[in-house]
């Protein structure tokens, strides 16, 4: 699977020729726009924003990955997989993955 994909503010997937060149352009303020697999009915998506010293624990700036991938079986079976080559890029020395349901608001009030 690729991240060759930009979401538009319509929420429409365009093609990104060169992504390696937008990434690299998008880092320079920090973090990196969010990137997909340009599948409206199995969405993988990416985004990376860096955090202040001040914003972050223990006052040492950090840099978040999030990721959103179906939690179907097929999105299952890779999601270890995903989560460690994610981590292994970032040099991560942490992380945790949560179901989207596990943080929204309904989930909460259930």
């Amino acid at each position: 699977m690729r991240l060759d994909w930009r979401v538009a503010e319509d929420g429409r997937p365009i093609a990104l020729p060169q992504r390696d060149a937008w990434l690299a352009e998008g880092t320079k303020a920090g973090g990196f726009s969010l990137v997909c697999n340009g599948d409206k009915s199995h969405p993988v998506m990416i985004y990376g924003l860096e955090l202040p010293a001040n914003s972050s624990p223990g006052g040492q700036a950090q840099f978040e990955i999030h990721a959103q991938m179906p939690l179907d079986a097929a999105g299952l079976t890779v999601v270890a997989d995903v989560l460690e080559v994610v981590a292994e890029s970032a040099r991560a020395s942490w992380g945790h993955a949560t179901p989207s349901s596990g943080s929204s608001p309904a989930a909460l009030t259930d």
